[in-house]
């Protein structure tokens, strides 16, 4: 058998390897090469030990050199031309073997098995070709920059810095030279300019030589008209098959990318199917559903072209906590789902279920949910079973017995806050007597706002069933029936309320005006139409008799109290009253759509007067809004439009002093 000789390496003329960068457009592909000198070895200087290098170990292509000749070669022609490239750029061995010009035919043979490579351009040998398309440095500062771009009409790449002192304008070009130079004698290439436009740029260099090679001839001679004739074909047929090359070359990088994605796609597939193994099926589809390219884009699945048991070991611990995350979220959001359907049944039963409750008041919604009875089938019914309307029959059934006793515990509570009656101080509360908090003199006051609260509106107050900042974070079961309702069982979140002192003393003087005993007198006793009241230190002769209705003048009583200033209160008369009614209602329409506290007759939605008309619109299809679509909630401040109105003042009434038929008076002296 015959063994391959290894063939020497030698820095002779004989066999002086090609260079691979891209020179002018006259290079010779043929032309010998001299050999740069060898570099010497620097060593490092001191008793310091030289540290161990980093990374990968170095050298393992070294084995390579020492194969037969015929076997390296075969190797090597089975690659494509970056990597060949890339692999003459490794060694000063491998370069010396790669552009020896008897080896060119490893570069052809490179060049020829890709179809798509575009064809070898005449003034440029393979590896300049090679080097001008797969480089990524620039051949003036020869500095790596992902700016530099391919200028193929001048066979070179440019960085960003040097196409602006290398090349620039046909105008700019022009001024550093002195005779005529049309453009169709320079080459020009197309590159990205400011705001990524295409601009035409000349060389500056080139434009200074054939300045110089025309001023060599004399003019109007043939000589000068043969040149340019010469000269405009030869820059003519050049742009023309940079164009081809160009085309070639976007066609072989599309192709280059599709492939890519395939690969990937491939290695996604892989990715996934062993995600799917290790259970996490569900988690996948979750994700899809809610954004289908989150998983495609994701930066240890998007950035793999090949999984290898390797890569695979370094991006599981990360998918699998990603997962993890969204299994979490996926059976949180799972059990809100399930939570919200349950609730939305139990409202629908609750709806068609009459109940009878004192002053019609009722539990929120998530104070209903909080109740034992229904949270044990809220939340501790198993996740496979189906809640039904049976499962809620006896609870509903008895649902007004929860609606009382719920009202009991809570008013209880807030007669704790009630201050001893005068003369009562040591008397025992009795904790089944609601009758004070029912009184016309009774207020209470929250944290969050200044309004009095009068009971029973308290136990509807928007600020006790609030949903408080960063609830939403919790996961917990109550945390989410208590979002799906968008509220919180009340005074669920401890907020502070008080006892109103001012609101009762100024009660007490309202309710002692109209001649009203106020440790009687309750809410349901004043609420008639016709408790109006004038104060009579507000009167003004221009404006006229500011007149109130009765918690208008308690909010006003309370206004006097804080300005240190004393009230008059007079009851008006019922033709007085028709009068105020008369001028309240002129003002009604622009009172009514200021006011706030509204809510929908169909739906509860509560809003502004305009957004309930709105929304009984667009969410019910009710194009004619009446008085029957909505009505004003119970927990409505009492500061709301209107506040007061104006009647005219009385015109003076003339007293007749003198009567003739009345007695004469008797004088009686009292002697001591």
């Amino acid at each position: 058998m015959r063994m391959a000789k290894r063939k020497r390496i030698t820095n002779g003329d004989e066999s002086a390897p090609e260079t691979e960068g891209a020179g002018p457009s006259t290079v010779n592909a043929e032309a010998p090469i001299q050999s740069l000198p060898k570099k010497r070895r620097t060593v490092a200087q001191g008793k310091k030990p030289a540290s161990k290098p980093k990374g990968k170990a170095k050298g393992k292509l070294s084995k390579m050199l020492e194969m037969p000749y015929d076997v390296l070669c075969e190797i090597t022609s089975q690659l494509r031309p970056e990597d060949l490239l890339a692999l003459s750029r490794t060694s000063r061995g491998f370069r010396e073997i790669l552009l020896l010009k008897s080896n060119r035919f490893l570069w052809t043979t490179t060049f020829r098995d890709d179809p798509l490579f575009p064809h070898l351009p005449s003034d440029l040998n393979e590896p300049q070709f090679a080097c001008l398309v797969f480089s990524n440095h620039c051949y003036y500062c020869l500095k790596v920059t992902p700016d530099n771009q391919v200028m193929w009409a001048f066979r070179t790449r440019c960085c960003g810095s040097c196409l602006r002192t290398q090349f620039g304008p046909f105008n700019d070009v022009l001024r550093g030279v002195r005779s005529t130079i049309t453009s169709d004698i320079l080459l020009s290439s197309s590159v990205l300019g400011p705001k990524k436009k295409l601009v035409s740029v000349y060389k500056h260099s080139e434009a200074r030589d054939i300045d110089i090679l025309l001023k060599s001839f004399k003019p109007d001679s043939p000589t000068l008209a043969e040149f340019l004739q010469n000269r405009r074909k030869q820059v003519s047929q050049l742009l023309a098959g940079n164009y081809y090359i160009t085309a070639a070359l976007e066609r072989k990088i599309q192709l280059a990318k599709m492939d890519k994605e395939k690969e990937r796609a491939k290695c996604k597939e892989q990715i996934y199917k062993r995600l799917r193994d290790l259970g996490y099926a569900e988690e996948l589809a979750y994700i899809r559903e809610s954004d289908c390219s989150f998983l495609d884009n994701y930066p240890s699945i998007s950035s793999r072209t090949e999984l290898t048991d390797r890569v695979w070991n370094n991006i599981q611990r990360t998918l699998v906590d990603l997962l993890e995350d969204t299994r979490a979220k996926r059976r949180r959001k799972q059990r809100k789902t399930l939570l919200k359907a349950r609730q939305r049944l139990l409202g629908e039963l609750i709806k068609d279920h009459p109940t009878n409750t004192p002053a019609g008041i009722k539990p929120g919604p998530a104070d209903i949910c909080a109740m034992p009875q229904i949270r044990q089938i809220l939340v501790d019914t198993p996740v496979d079973v189906v809640v039904t309307a049976e499962h809620f029959q006896e609870t509903i059934q008895g649902i007004e017995q929860l609606f009382a006793q719920w009202i009991t515990n809570k008013s209880r509570e807030l007669l704790k806050l009630l201050p001893n009656q005068p003369g009562a101080e040591d008397e025992v509360q009795d904790d089944a007597d609601f009758s004070r908090l029912e009184l016309a003199t009774t207020y209470f006051t929250c944290t969050r706002c200044v309004d009095p609260l009068s009971y029973p509106r308290i136990l509807l107050h928007n600020c006790l069933t609030e949903l408080p900042h960063g609830f939403r974070n919790r996961e917990d079961d109550d945390a989410i029936m208590f979002l799906n309702v968008g509220s919180v069982p009340w005074n669920y979140n401890q907020l502070p309320f008080e006892y109103r002192q001012d609101a009762e003393s100024a009660a007490k003087k309202v309710v002692t005006a109209f001649g009203f005993d106020f440790r009687t007198t309750t809410h349901a006793d004043m609420r008639p139409g016709n408790r109006w009241m004038e104060c009579r230190a507000c009167r003004n002769p221009k404006e006229g008799r500011m007149v109130f209705r009765w918690e208008k003048a308690i909010l006003h009583e309370i206004f006097h109290d804080v300005q240190g200033r004393k009230s008059h209160w007079i009851p008006l008369s019922d033709e007085d009253i028709e009068a105020a009614k008369r001028q309240e209602l002129k003002g009604f329409p622009k009172h009514r759509d200021e006011s706030t506290g509204y809510c929908c007759a169909h739906c509860d939605e509560r809003g502004s007067f305009v957004e309930i008309r709105a929304h009984s619109r667009w969410g019910h299809a009710i194009q004619e809004f009446k008085e029957a679509d909505y009505f004003r909630h119970p927990d409505a401040s009492m500061d709301h439009p209107p506040f007061f109105v104006h009647i005219p003042v009385p015109p003076p009434v003339t007293i007749d002093l003198t009567d003739d038929e009345a007695p004469e008076h008797e004088i009686i002296n009292i002697d001591d």
